[in-house]
């Protein structure tokens, strides 16, 4: 009998930690994007503060590129979610470039 008992104990916690498992897999998997678009953001908006930094210096800046690579999005839903979609973007775009603020091009 506690043989038995003992068998139903080791798989409950069994099951129970290979669920555990698939609930933090998950998780992960759904937050990978999150992760990557946040990286991705952060390494461009450096890239920008780089370039327009050299604008106040006489550093030549022909050497520098500003590291943004495109994103393609998919846009899909009725005419205000496309509009709100669209504006999000741009939100974004302006905001890692640093809201206009900067120096991108010298002039001369």
């Amino acid at each position: 009998m506690n043989k038995g008992m003992s068998t139903i104990s080791s798989l409950a916690v069994i099951i129970l930690i290979l669920m555990s498992f698939f609930v933090i897999l998950f998780f992960v998997i759904s937050t990978s994007d999150v992760y990557k678009n946040s990286a991705r953001d952060n390494t461009c908006k450096n890239s920008v503060s780089q370039y327009a930094s050299f604008g106040l210096s006489n550093i030549n800046r022909d050497t520098l590129e500003i590291n943004c690579p495109t994103r393609k999005l998919v846009l899909s839903g009725d005419e205000n979610l496309l509009k709100k979609q669209i504006a999000d973007e741009m939100y974004r775009c302006w905001i890692i470039l640093e809201e206009g603020n900067s120096i991108y091009l010298v002039q001369g």
